[in-house]
């Protein structure tokens, strides 16, 4: 599995690995954007042996029951869910102060549900109730630490993209015994808020509000800030900085200066609606403001295509099924869902499909014209040309994409040119917006 997910993400950054002590009990607490998806990719970066507490509605059937029990995965039961199994959660907690006492690990998911999107929900009390109460337990010395976990998805359904995981400090029971003695729930309501802080600090957190408005610009604005603070395009903990700089700046000004805000919202939402009328994509306008630069590199860039495009056709023919079938599948379930029903369909249908084209080509091709070494160049070849294929597809819709700018340009060149003049009116007034807040910044931490 740890496997699949390192071949599902293109890059896995983990910040802070060395905030997980050895040989201690601890109870992970991430948010949950990617419904299953979110432990499998944690258990693939930690070395412990992990446990989940998932939604007893899961276990609803023998099958799941089997699957998720021998993925370590624990039900606990809600009351809005299923009422007539609560009585099952003293069991639940039993099992979950038993792994504490063992110096095991626990995942719990502390927004109780999964939603793709870029907040932190409520965070409820149960990870601070499980930690101290087996503390209490076992006479407050367990050591038993909670570790709020940031789960940063550059695009969780979308085969080959990036996450960052942003791990908090350790936050130790044993600072809150004498305070739990005195008030149970208070300290309980105090742990729960810490990790929620930890949450959204670890995690780009937008607005449902502001979101689309969001996206927006980190399309438009991210790749001219990346380049001015010298950050490399595939050094995910410095895209996480920069999102989250975004995000704090759009609400600081949603907050304190709303006017300014909506006027640079209403010029993001004029040039994106622009840009969709013609068809465009803004990363063509801002690598190429001329159409001449981009026309030269017209004739290399047909001689590449036609090139890699016998290997293209070879990965395709080889891997279309396999690659295909989980997707189909995903799309039948829930979106929150469908990276994680990608990943673990994907599982089966390329070992399936894979183990039987080798056999195939084993008999019928290999015994008959060549020895078994062919077959195996064959095996190696199915993952390789599947992951060229990949790649030159999406490289061939990006040039496709620059190539329509470059048309636009000569057969529409006075609406492109407007379109070129609005990009850098949003960039003047989003670099001054910048400006203005750093400075801001600079003036509070200087009182």
């Amino acid at each position: 599995m740890g496997l699949a997910v390192k071949l599902y993400f293109r890059k896995i950054t983990v910040k802070n690995l060395e905030f997980v002590p050895d040989n201690t009990p601890i109870i992970f607490a991430p948010n949950h954007p990617g419904a299953f998806m979110d432990p499998i990719v944690i258990a693939s970066v930690l070395k412990q042996q992990l446990h989940f507490l998932a939604r007893g509605e899961s276990f609803s059937n023998s099958v799941s029951r089997w699957i998720f029990s021998n993925l370590n995965m624990i039900p606990i039961y809600r009351p809005s869910e299923t009422p007539d199994l609560m009585h099952k959660n003293k069991e639940v907690f039993q099992k979950a102060f038993e792994l504490l006492e063992a110096k095991g690990a626990i995942i719990i998911f502390p927004e109780g549900s999964s939603k793709t999107e870029r907040r932190i929900r409520k965070v409820k009390t149960g990870a601070a109730r499980i930690a101290m109460e087996a503390e209490a337990l076992h006479g407050y010395n367990l050591g038993v630490k909670i570790i709020p976990v940031g789960l940063n998805y550059a695009n969780l359904h979308r085969f080959k993209s990036d996450v960052f995981i942003n791990i908090a400090a350790p936050i130790s029971m044993s600072e809150y015994v004498s305070e739990y003695e005195e008030d149970q729930f208070g300290t309980i309501t105090r742990i729960t808020g810490l990790i929620q802080a930890e949450l959204e600090t670890h995690t780009v957190v937008v607005s449902e509000e502001l979101d689309a408005f969001m996206r927006e610009v980190e399309e438009i604005y991210k790749l001219d800030l990346k380049r001015e603070s010298e950050i490399d395009g595939r050094d995910n903990e410095g895209d996480f900085r920069i999102s989250k700089d975004i995000a704090e700046a759009v609400a600081y000004y949603h907050r304190e200066e709303p006017l300014r805000l909506s006027r640079i919202r209403h010029k993001v939402e004029a040039y994106t609606l622009a840009l969709k009328r013609l068809e465009l994509k803004d990363h063509a306008l801002g690598k190429n403001k001329r159409g001449g630069a981009l026309a030269k590199g017209v004739g290399r860039t047909i001689i590449q295509a036609i090139l890699g495009f016998p290997f293209f056709l070879y990965g395709v023919v080889n891997n279309f099924l396999p690659y295909r079938i989980p997707g189909i599948f995903a799309k039948m379930g829930k979106p929150d869902f469908h990276a994680a029903v990608s990943l673990t369909t994907g599982i089966v249908t390329f070992s399936t499909f894979y183990t039987f084209q080798i056999w195939a080509f084993d008999n019928y091709v290999t015994a008959a014209y060549f020895s078994k070494w062919v077959t195996f160049l064959y095996g190696i070849t199915l993952p390789v040309s599947g992951m060229f294929s990949i790649i030159y597809w999406r490289v061939l819709i990006k040039k496709r994409e620059r190539w329509h700018f470059v048309s636009s340009f000569y057969r529409q060149k006075a609406l492109t040119t407007r379109l070129i003049a609005m990009r850098e009116e949003i960039i003047t007034e989003l670099n001054s917006a910048k400006n203005d807040y750093l400075n801001m910044q600079e003036n509070v931490v200087a009182q």
